[in-house]
């Protein structure tokens, strides 16, 4: 791919350039996928994750006995994933290149899953209505659609923080060091965080920059999109141990069904 240098010499890079950063700067967050096996009914349950990225919610529960479909819409995300599945003898995993807003897989699911905060690469109410007209269509009549968003908090999000704050230090397999940083500006008319990740590599004079919009939905919104959308809200949790929601929690964890059918 072809280098784009900005005018301040940073070399921009499109999102989720370097998927094996992004295993390694969530190496440590497994509870979420401690609360997707809690919450499945059964052993082999037939599940599908959209914007599955790496695979690394996908992966633990096809290992857990699961069987998972997993879409999105990054090759490079997908190839280390596969690369990951590679190492594994699994055969109750398959990933798709799809965009979350427009495929028909043609089949069914127990579960469908929208994992930590991928809510927010959808921009506009049109991106929502149309992801949820799919996931309504790949849901089995007693399905479950889990939506795992964050809780946003206006004061956090109004710092807008132009100067660099580190996010982490991470060392990769082939031994280049890296060091992460961030800044964010927030439109609150757009209700758009737009986030610049920059990536300085030890020994490098180059340095990276990925623009990551994220639309913020606050909690009033999303329980009305959702319903507006033909959802039922059956549980919203606060946390993956399942606290009741509050104006405090940190996340905002949903499990619904299709309104449009009958228990």
């Amino acid at each position: 791919m072809e280098k784009k240098r900005r005018a301040d010499g940073i070399i921009a890079k499109p999102m989720y350039h370097d998927a094996e950063l992004y295993d390694l700067k969530y190496a440590e967050k497994v509870e979420d996928i401690t609360y997707y096996l809690r919450n499945l009914r059964d052993r082999g349950e037939n599940i599908l994750e959209l914007m599955c990225g790496t695979g690394r919610i996908a992966i633990p529960l096809a290992q857990y006995g699961n069987i998972v479909t997993g879409i999105d819409n990054s090759y490079t995300m997908l190839a280390y994933a596969h690369k990951k599945i590679g190492q594994t003898f699994l055969k109750n995993i398959w990933l798709y290149e799809y965009d979350c807003r427009d495929f028909d897989l043609g089949r069914k699911f127990s579960s469908v899953i929208l994992p930590l905060n991928s809510l927010a690469h959808l921009l506009t109410d049109y991106d929502v209505r149309k992801t949820c007209d799919c996931i309504k269509l790949h849901l089995l009549p007693r399905g479950r659609f889990f939506l795992d968003y964050l809780n946003p908090n206006l004061d956090i999000l109004m710092r807008n923080r132009t100067t660099p704050e580190l996010a982490g230090a991470y060392t990769t397999s082939t031994r280049k060091k890296i060091t992460l940083s961030f800044t964010n500006m927030y439109n609150e008319k757009k209700q758009i965080n737009t986030v610049h990740w920059f990536y300085d590599i030890e020994g490098s004079n180059e340095r990276y920059v990925e623009e990551m919009p994220m639309r913020i939905y606050f909690p009033q919104e999303l329980d009305a999109l959702l319903e507006a959308n033909g959802f039922i809200i059956e549980e919203k949790y606060g946390n993956y141990d399942h606290s009741p929601f509050t104006e405090s929690s940190p996340q905002q964890l949903y499990i619904c069904r299709n309104g449009a059918i009958s228990s």
